[in-house]
């Protein structure tokens, strides 16, 4: 008793052995055929290249970063034309309000305009990642004789916008957002670690 007793220990030792090894040549052939794949493709890719581990690197490092300007200039594209856009249905949202029919008629700062900043913040700065207030403090800085018009707002809406975008798209000799910032950031404008601030522009 004691003997069949061992050897079913054994027997379950054994196959429990057997379970692992066949997991593990299950493992070693998806890693075969997944290096198979890289090798294919890195045969496929590499005309024109040496064969040394340095060359490919560098062929790789170069095409990540062909990419990641083409995913940025995708957002700033997407971003621009947020900006375009914003004010297109402006006119029917408040055409019961004089000043939604007639742009040159003053917006009551206490009354009309925390609904038109929630409209333009609705529209375009959450899409862009800025701060209503901060939008607001520009405009009342635009606008120090205290009278909001139509017209001032969507003046104001892209002067504002503009220097967002040139904040976060900058050209080689501007201050603004780096591309390892975007990347670092998942092209995220939500994730940048400085928002964009009208005073700091």
């Amino acid at each position: 008793t004691n003997t069949s007793v061992s050897q079913n220990e054994t027997l379950t030792a054994l196959q429990d052995f057997l379970q692992d090894l066949m997991t593990q040549n299950d493992r070693l052939e998806q890693f075969n055929s997944d290096l198979v794949t890289l090798v294919s493709f890195l045969n496929s890719t590499s005309v024109g290249l040496g064969n040394s581990l340095e060359d490919i690197t560098d062929f790789l490092s170069n095409q990540i970063s062909v990419n990641q300007g083409l995913v940025l200039n995708s957002l700033e594209n997407t971003y621009r034309q947020r900006v375009q856009n914003w004010d297109c249905d402006f006119r029917d949202v408040f055409r019961e309000e004089v000043f939604g029919n007639d742009f040159s008629t003053p917006i009551d700062t206490q009354t009309q305009l925390p609904a038109v900043l929630d409209y333009v913040d609705q529209r375009v700065l959450s899409e862009l990642c800025l701060d209503v207030n901060d939008f607001a403090s520009f405009l009342n800085a635009a606008n120090a004789d205290g009278t909001i018009t139509s017209f001032r707002l969507i003046r104001d809406v892209l002067v504002y916008t503009d220097r967002a975008l040139d904040y976060y798209f900058p050209e080689s000799s501007e201050r603004g957002v780096p591309l390892e910032e975007w990347v670092d950031s998942s092209f995220s404008c939500e994730q940048l670690p400085a928002p964009f601030s009208w005073t700091q522009s």
